[in-house]
Order: C-alpha cells, then sequence, then structure tokens
C-alpha cells in the first residue's frame, strides 16, 4: 500500500486524463462512476493529504521493508526508527517552511490536472467539519491536515507501536531455522550470544510459562542446542523462513518452550505480511463475471489462492468423501 500511493502520485496526470476521456463515454454507468472519482481526486483536500502523505511514507518506508524482511536485525531495525522519530520532531518544529513546500508542489500539480487550491468557507456554526483559524488556503491545510493527522497522528502510532520493548521482541525471529542457522555460520555470531538474545526476549514473556523463569532459562538453553542442531542436518531448502512455517515444524514435545515463543512471535502485528495477500486474491478471484458468488465459496477460494503451496494430495479422498456426503446424489458418486 505504501508503494501504490507513492506510485499513484507521480502517475496521478495521467489518472485524470484516462478518467475525463471515461466520463465522455457514452455509456452512462461507466462514465457516471468516472465523474464522480474525477470529482474525488480533483480537489484541494485530495491533492494536499496525497502530497503531505508521500511526504511522510517516503520516510517510513525503510522501515516498514526492514521490519517485514527475512532477516530482520533489532539493532537496525530500533536504530531506523529512532531516526524516524527524530525526523518527525524536527518537522514538526520547522512545520510552516516544510508545509510551504508542499503547498508549492501541491498548487503546481493542481494547475496541471486543471483545479484551484481553495480555503474552504468559512461559517458560524460549522456541523462537518472544524473552522480552523485561518488567513489563506496554505495556512488552513497546514493547521487542518499536515500537523494533526499526519505529523501528529502517525508519530504517536509509532511510538505507541514501535516501542523498544516490542522491537525487542522481534529478535525471538533468531529462532527460525534458515536465520538461526545463517548467523551460527556468520563471522562474530556464535550460539552463545544467540542465545542470550532469544533469553533476554523470553524472560520478558515468563508470565506465559507454566514453570518459573530460572527454569524456562534453562530448558530454553538446551532447546536451542537441540533446535539448531537439528535444522544443521537439514538442507537449506528445507528450512522453514517464516514464523508460522517454524510454528508448524515444530515438535512441542521436544521443543515446548521455543514453540510457546514461536507462537508469540507469529502473533507480532509486523512480523508476517500474510494478511495484506488477500488484497491481491480478492482482485483476481472476485471479477466481473463471478458476481453472484457466495460468500463461503469465495473465502474458500481465497484460502485456496493464498496457501497454494500447502501440499493436499494425500487429503483428496478425505475431500472427496466430504464433498460426496454433503447431499442425497441420484447418482452415486465414484471416482
Amino acid at each position: 500500500m505504501r508503494d501504490d500511493v507513492l506510485q499513484f502520485r507521480s502517475a496521478l496526470p495521467k489518472v485524470i486524463e484516462a478518467l475525463t476521456i471515461i466520463s465522455k463515454w457514452a455509456d452512462r454507468n461507466s462514465s457516471s462512476k468516472a465523474s464522480i472519482l474525477l470529482a474525488a481526486i480533483s480537489n484541494g483536500d485530495f491533492i494536499i493529504s496525497l502530497l503531505s502523505t508521500t511526504d511522510i511514507l517516503k520516510l517510513t518506508l525503510p522501515v516498514f521493508r526492514l521490519l517485514q524482511s527475512t532477516s530482520l536485525d533489532f539493532a537496525s531495525a530500533s536504530s531506523v526508527v529512532e531516526g524516524i522519530k527524530e525526523i518527525f520532531q524536527e518537522k514538526r518544529a520547522v512545520c510552516i517552511s516544510e508545509f510551504h513546500t508542499i503547498f508549492l508542489n501541491a498548487s503546481s500539480l493542481a494547475e496541471e490536472i486543471g483545479c484551484d487550491i481553495k480555503m474552504p468557507r468559512i461559517a458560524k456554526t460549522q456541523i462537518h467539519r472544524v473552522n480552523y483559524p485561518a488567513t489563506d488556503a496554505e495556512q488552513f491545510y497546514l493547521r487542518s491536515i499536515y500537523v494533526p493527522l499526519l505529523l501528529d497522528a502517525i508519530k504517536s502510532d509509532i511510538t505507541n507501536r514501535l516501542s523498544t520493548e516490542t522491537l525487542e521482541a522481534f529478535n525471538l525471529r533468531l529462532l527460525i531455522p534458515s536465520i538461526l542457522v545463517k548467523l551460527n555460520d556468520t563471522d562474530g555470531w556464535d550460539r552463545q550470544k544467540i542465545s542470550k538474545r532469544i533469553i533476554a526476549v523470553a524472560k520478558k514473556f515468563s508470565l506465559l510459562f507454566t514453570v518459573s523463569e530460572h527454569v524456562m532459562v534453562n530448558m530454553l538453553e538446551g532447546e536451542i542446542c537441540l533446535w539448531l542442531h537439528k535444522w544443521k542436518q537439514q538442507l537449506m531448502t528445507k528450512r522453514p523462513c517464516t514464523a508460522l512455517e517454524s510454528y508448524m515444524h515444530c515438535n512441542e514435545d521436544v521443543f515446548s518452550t521455543i514453540k510457546k515463543l514461536l507462537q508469540i512471535l507469529s502473533t507480532l502485528p509486523v512480523s508476517v505480511a500474510s494478511a495484506e495477500k488477500s488484497f491481491s486474491t480478492l482482485r483476481k478471484l472476485k471479477t466481473w463475471l463471478r458476481s453472484r458468488m457466495s460468500e463461503d465459496r469465495l473465502s474458500a477460494l481465497c484460502l485456496l489462492n493464498v496457501y497454494n503451496k500447502i501440499n493436499i494430495l494425500h487429503q483428496i479422498d478425505n475431500i472427496i468423501d466430504i464433498f460426496a456426503n454433503l447431499k442425497n446424489r441420484r447418482l452415486e458418486f465414484v471416482l
């Protein structure tokens, strides 16, 4: 989504041109929808919001890529997040000059696509929006969009969601076999150093274990040794690369502590990006020719598409039996 916003910013004039052409078509349905979209994106509010969002996202994009990478390192992530917080603080201190540049670019873009950026009418009794005190359009949008919705809100979200305690929890990614074995073979890393990082995070979740913290630490040290030895014997292509895959391949009878920690890692908000697959999957499946597809069927097809790498060959007989027993048939369902 962040890449899409940046790309949409550069393609906006072409989008406006295309919608203008479509709005003149004889097809009433297409032309009316194009006119509605054209009116929505050809106004000052949208242009200011788009350019202000672009100014923020170009700073946050690197940290989101880092947090969703398969080789997340706490030190790097923490440094980048703290840097973004400091930059936001600097932008907040000089927000007038920062927004002046954005407003000039917005005015240039508005002129290119053929619209004006005007200050909304100020009414004594306003119901749908706040009457921000301003003398011109630049001051109004600075106070209504750039400062409260972007600088202050995003900085607050980053501070709350990407705190030091949260980032430290991502050291649990060292338990992922592909990362664990790779680090163990890297100069400057050894099993003791990896274990110390994992144990330091595990202590923060000691209340989730049924044993005492001291016992949990001793159990974890032994399990890490066995966990590393197990995956060093496997080929690189067979080592799990994600938290969910690692969790599924973890035997709870042998690695009970590691299983619990992998479960915690799998539930961290930015540890996986599986949910984003559903957006592109839905576009592929929910087409105009399938507009009457039921919700159950759509959900089932989306799951099959997202998790297409799961081997179900050994479950074919069970699937056939379930399908055959759904309802009575005139002919016996035989393969």
